[in-house]
């Protein structure tokens, strides 16, 4: 998002609209990476700029704020969070990382979204609890260690959870999970599930008991957590992506899981299942996943299928009898097959996708093949 200080600077008219309209300033990214306590003037309570830009946004416009404090391994001294005690009643969004320290005063009366990344709260988290959240729906916390969540997250009122960290205590997962019974959205990524002793095992210890989810219709987890902590689940999913090391999964336990979930419309491999002329030819048949829209297959080295059977795959499906369609004219390592009439637009995904591996140059190159029946 471009900052609204290029308006300003066009002509004068162009600047009293621009200082005139609130919603223009109402999303404020703070960086305070560097912070220094001895440096008082460099304190959020005490910068001008900052306070100017939130004066901008009026009294009533929701606010979406990225907080950046210092990161743990650099410091010791948490950046005050003080500052937002005036702002808390309009704070819909907010994304906290790195160390904080300072207390919260009221309630997040609006706050939907909260983000919180490696961040630890030296002083002041004592004092917040769940109270302080009537309209959180939304969490993503990631965290680079081992993940303990905060106790002030009010479980029970989520529908969307977000999980990235090196390990988790399995039980620990299945308290918030079991708490979390308004969940519509849930997505887990795990570098390996820690053990209470705080080692690491890649083999998730069993937990007996199913975590009961009702609402839940998307799914991102990794094969090995789906089988040792939500196998014994019952969901009514329409979206389940498989994540995990390539190529780690064999294909009938993958299969296993999609008949058991006959009401997905989307199912995303990633790599972690090898694409396969068996692999293709098991989605030709209506017994699996027979409300299927969009499939999505990766792999990051060549797919040794060629298109004639992915057509063949899709015809299949097709109760109409038309032929099945390549699209043309695409990117490398990217191939489109669809349905002479799919049920669902068939540019949404993949060009999502792109944009990613545009904007990460990180991705590694890799062939995906997308499909719309």
């Amino acid at each position: 998002m471009r900052s609204p200080h290029v308006i300003t600077h066009v002509c004068s008219e162009w600047r009293h609209v621009a200082l005139s309209t609130p919603m223009l300033w109402a999303t404020i990214m703070v960086d305070y990476e560097d912070y220094d306590s001895r440096i008082t003037s460099r304190s959020p309570d005490n910068d001008e700029r900052l306070h100017t830009w939130l004066g901008r946004t009026g009294t009533y416009y929701p606010l979406d704020i990225a907080f950046v404090g210092p990161p743990r391994y650099e410091s010791i001294i948490g950046a005050p969070l003080s500052w937002i005690s005036s702002y808390m009643h309009r704070i819909k969004a907010l994304d906290l990382s790195g160390i904080f320290s300072g207390l919260l005063t009221s309630r997040f009366e609006i706050l939907e979204a909260l983000a919180l990344a490696n961040h630890e709260w030296h002083v002041g988290e004592d004092k917040i609890n769940q109270t302080m959240f009537p309209s959180l729906r939304r969490v993503v916390l990631h965290e680079e260690d081992e993940l303990t969540p905060p106790r002030f997250i009010p479980w029970p009122q989520l529908t969307h959870l977000s999980l990235n960290a090196d390990s988790i205590v399995p039980a620990t997962l299945w308290i918030m999970l079991s708490q979390s019974l308004e969940l519509v959205e849930l997505h887990i990524s795990l570098d390996s599930v820690g053990v209470a002793n705080g080692e690491d095992d890649a083999v998730v210890p069993a937990i007996n008991d199913p975590v009961i989810l009702p609402h839940l219709d998307t799914l991102s987890v990794t094969m090995s957590l789906y089988n040792s902590l939500l196998s014994r689940s019952s969901f009514f999913l329409k979206s389940f992506k498989l994540g995990g090391p390539p190529g780690s999964f064999e294909i009938e336990p993958f299969l296993d899981i999609i008949r058991r979930m006959p009401s997905l419309t989307q199912i995303d491999c990633n790599s972690s299942v090898e694409v396969t002329p068996t692999l293709v030819a098991s989605f030709a048949s209506l017994n699996i996943a027979p409300n299927l829209e969009y499939l999505r297959m990766s792999s990051y080295w060549r797919i040794v299928v060629e298109d004639d059977e992915f057509l063949h795959m899709v015809s299949s499906r097709d109760r109409s009898g038309e032929p099945a369609v390549a699209e043309l004219n695409l990117p490398p390592y990217t191939r489109i097959f669809r349905s002479h009439m799919p049920k669902r637009p068939w540019s949404s995904e993949y060009l999502a996708a792109v944009k990613d591996a545009v904007v990460d140059r990180r991705v590694p190159i890799s062939e995906t093949v997308h499909i719309y029946f």
